[in-house]
């Protein structure tokens, strides 16, 4: 399921300005918590689970400052883990992104929260291998700055799809679990079988992101409104193809590529929205040097980014 991206814009000592948060979503109850609990537990047992919850770590420094790393097998990280997690309607990873600048100093801060939601009721299969493709997204770096003047619809796609943490990894990484669980759980996804590489590395089964690309570009129905919305930026994607999808996102009910357009187009209204607002902050002060040119940014994303400006 995609990663989505909220954004906030509060400027310090004027008036509030922003977007309603994610929903919080349930917290775990104890008996929640052990079925997460034993999802994780059984990341712990093999490689490609444990490199998931070693990279959650790292992202969300589990550990004191002045402590050694938790162990990846050990109940502590589960725990710590289990903070980041809710349940949603729809297994997806948000993000909230807050910028805050502080007229007086001309300081800009930004802060990125996470929270991952996995939909309630599945099987414990399926709850891992939920947990193991949103890890991905919600430990990976940001792949994009959503107040670049050079975001385009084609570059956002072309990241969410293939850039780090990506739909292409999370689908690789949730489809190396299932594999590597398959002997535990008696069972493994169906389609992962067709992302297998033809010759194997050893006795471990190899997934092949080209296969994997290949299905997230098949767009059936969708390919001609998406040639036309991507202009020349459809060259960016040589494998685009109206053959029937086989992958949807359930955030967008279409298309990966599709749902991911109309998705750059909220997020483009939302950032709009609130660099009007900034640039309505800046008017009629005296600023500091610094905010001048945040202004003067904010002045180029409207020019480039919006419309009716």
């Amino acid at each position: 399921v995609m990663a989505r991206l909220l954004l906030a814009f509060i400027l310090i000592l004027l008036p509030l300005y922003s977007l309603p948060q994610i929903a919080s979503g349930d917290r775990p109850d104890s008996a929640d918590k052990t079925v997460l609990r034993k999802a994780i537990g059984y990341l712990q047992t093999v490689p490609s689970g444990r490199a998931l919850l070693k990279r959650a770590q790292q992202a969300w420094n589990f550990s004191a400052p002045s402590s050694p790393p938790l162990k990846t097998d050990s109940p502590e990280l589960a725990e710590k883990l289990i903070e980041f997690l809710r349940w949603g309607e729809t297994s997806r990873t948000d993000a909230v992104l807050t910028r805050q600048l502080d007229p007086k100093t001309g300081q800009e801060s930004r802060r990125r929260e996470v929270i991952v939601y996995l939909r309630p009721g599945q099987s414990l299969n399926d709850t891992i291998l939920d947990l193991a493709h949103e890890l991905i997204h919600a430990t990976a770096r940001p792949a994009w700055d959503p107040y670049d003047p050079g975001l385009t619809p084609g570059r956002y796609v072309w990241a969410a799809i293939e850039g780090e943490g990506g739909e292409i990894e999370a689908v690789a990484a949730e489809c190396s679990v299932s594999m590597e669980l398959a002997s535990v759980l008696g069972s493994s996804q169906q389609r992962c079988w067709t992302y297998l590489a033809n010759k194997a590395n050893g006795q471990q089964r190899v997934i092949e992101k080209q296969k994997i690309r290949r299905d997230f570009y098949r767009v059936g129905k969708w390919h001609h409104e998406l040639t036309r919305r991507l202009g020349k930026e459809t060259a960016l994607f040589p494998s685009l193809s109206a053959s029937t999808p086989k992958l949807f996102s359930s955030t967008g009910n279409a298309p990966y590529p599709i749902a991911l357009l109309d998705e750059y187009d909220d997020l483009n209204q939302v950032a709009c929205e609130n660099s009007r607002k900034r640039l309505e902050a800046f008017s009629g002060r005296t600023l500091a040097a610094l905010t001048q040119t945040a202004e003067q940014l904010t002045t180029q994303f409207l020019s480039r980014r919006c419309r009716l400006f």
